[in-house]
């Protein structure tokens, strides 16, 4: 009987270190869109439920959103999934808008970056959102008060 060939030995490549958010804590500050964690439609993502924050300029238009609304240059929309009761951190889906486009990335419930990630997923959904590339609250979800003013 012929012997047969081997096949070559595996070799596991490590997948890339993760990279830390560099603007995770700040945008982890600030203040939530809604009141309350409400369930994501469009993420298959556990935990189900998400917080929506927004850069501040950006943060009256977002709550307003109509078919003609763009949203301010350099806008940072990130979802931070959660349970329903806030309790247990999930993953963080971020949008930043640069000129008329937006950068997709993932980020664990630490900040660090996924480097698998596929924003193209991102992207193709987010083609058809209601305006500027977003889709806003989902209705009945009621926002959360603004914050007070820095200063003020």
């Amino acid at each position: 009987m012929p012997e047969r060939a081997k096949a070559p030995p595996r070799t596991e490549t490590a997948p890339p270190p993760r990279q830390p958010w560099p603007a995770f804590a700040e945008v982890s500050a600030w203040p939530a869109l809604n009141a309350a964690a409400f369930r994501s439609r469009g993420h298959l993502v556990r935990p189900g439920f998400v917080d929506v924050r927004i850069s501040a300029p950006a943060r009256e238009a977002y709550l307003e959103l109509v078919t003609d609304t763009v949203l301010p240059e350099g806008t940072t929309v990130a979802l931070f999934f959660t349970d329903e009761s806030r309790q247990q951190r999930g993953p963080v889906f971020v949008m930043e808008k640069n000129g008329s486009s937006w950068r997709y990335f993932g980020a664990d419930r630490d900040g660090l970056i996924d480097p698998a990630f596929d924003p193209q997923r991102c992207a193709n959904c987010h083609e058809g959102a209601t305006a500027d590339g977003v889709f806003g609250l989902p209705r009945g979800t009621e926002a959360a008060p603004a914050a007070p003013a820095a200063g003020g």
